[in-house]
């Protein structure tokens, strides 16, 4: 996203089934009445959202911090996205070229 920005890849072990949600700062740093919204709100949604669609978990978490900030705005951009893998592909993946 920034040139200055150094990102490194990493690989994690995923079985059918698994989720990968990913967010910005933006949702970790909301401050609602003094506190921040804060890695464990976000765990405590991760726990109870397992059973949700991958849009309506989205949804559902930027609700949740609406909730969270009452009358108070978003200070930075709160980005959520949700995956659910089903498992590799039985054929195989169609061809792409960029040029």
């Amino acid at each position: 996203m920034f040139e200055s920005s150094d990102y490194q890849p990493q690989r994690f072990p995923l079985t059918a089934g698994d989720r990968l949600m990913v967010v910005s700062d933006g949702v970790t740093d909301a401050d609602g009445t003094g506190h921040r919204y804060g890695e464990a709100a976000l765990h405590r949604f991760v726990r109870r959202s397992g059973a949700m669609a991958p849009l309506e978990a989205v949804r559902s978490l930027l609700g949740d911090l609406r909730t969270f900030l009452g009358n108070a705005d978003l200070e930075d951009d709160a980005v959520a996205v949700c995956l659910d893998w089903a498992g590799p592909s039985s054929s195989p993946a169609p061809s792409t070229a960029v040029g």
